[in-house]
């Protein structure tokens, strides 16, 4: 598991939640900071920062991420499962950093939090678009009045569009939705008037019961015309502790005219937002 901060006090608390999360699942950290170095391009060209400063940056987050490391372990309790926390400390562009390390520590899910309101000030910068577009891997995002304790109720939005694709999906969840207890809720979001087939329903619950061996399954439809608003209400953090979406990408001139919902919910969720990519 991937944790990433950018040292504020909403990236930490993101890094915390994310802990509490790896000792429930026994899942090893990577704590993860990137930096850039900035730079001065006058029109005579590139002036590039001096080796000695770029150097003193870099020691001074390693010792915010060590500290930081500190701080995870006195989480500890006798009996916990203790995460193994590896301190990585980039230079480069978020989403690049995030990305490798991802790939080269074949990590199963990355967390990062968000600025209020939300994504429009994601945490390192505006890299919204890119870190939801082109993380392969599972992202979590976190607001920063999330509470430090661990999901019970999990929401998984879908339109049915491609139940298949959804059903790969909520399986691959399964080991991590059964460590923690959780009470999953498949949630249809229909317009009014529309009628889901409840023998469908009942049976596409019955297939992940069964494959997954986990009972704790439930359906839930939402008759709404409005499914932006209609997923408002499933991250109020009323009903749901964690909200899961599945983020299909879209092309430019859809993305230009009709943001993806995504995005959307993420901008203003109170909840954790777990971001899945279909598999292509």
């Amino acid at each position: 598991m991937i944790l990433s901060t950018d040292f504020s006090t909403a990236g930490d608390h993101a890094v915390k939640y994310g802990y509490h999360l790896a000792k429930s699942i026994k899942a090893n950290v990577v704590l993860c900071h990137a930096f850039m170095i900035p730079v001065e391009v006058p029109q005579a060209g590139v002036v590039v920062w001096p080796m000695d400063t770029y150097d003193e940056i870099a020691r001074d987050n390693e010792e915010k991420l060590n500290r930081l490391k500190t701080s995870l372990n006195r989480l500890h309790e006798e009996g916990d499962f203790m995460p193994d926390i590896k301190v990585l400390n980039e230079t480069g562009p978020v989403a690049d950093v995030i990305r490798n390390a991802a790939n080269s520590e074949k990590t199963d899910l990355i967390v990062i939090g968000t600025h209020h309101p939300g994504l429009d000030t994601l945490l390192m910068g505006n890299h919204d678009k890119v870190l939801i577009d082109h993380l392969n891997k599972p992202l979590l995002l976190v607001p920063p009045n999330t509470k430090l304790r661990l999901p019970r109720k999990i929401a998984f939005a879908s339109d049915f569009k491609h139940p298949d694709r959804d059903m790969q999906l909520i399986l691959s969840l399964m080991p991590l939705i059964s460590a923690l207890s959780a009470e999953l809720y498949i949630t249809h979001i229909q317009p009014s008037g529309q009628r889901t087939d409840q023998l469908w329903l009942s049976q596409f619950l019955i297939d992940i019961v069964k494959r997954a061996t986990y009972p704790i399954v439930f359906s839930r439809i939402i008759d709404n015309d409005d499914s932006l608003s209609a997923l408002g209400k499933l991250c109020n953090g009323k009903d749901n502790d964690l909200l899961i979406m599945v983020h299909r990408r879209r092309s430019f001139f859809e993305e230009l005219f009709k943001r993806s919902y995504t995005k959307k919910t993420a901008k203003n969720t109170k909840v954790p937002l777990l971001v899945l990519h279909p598999a292509e």
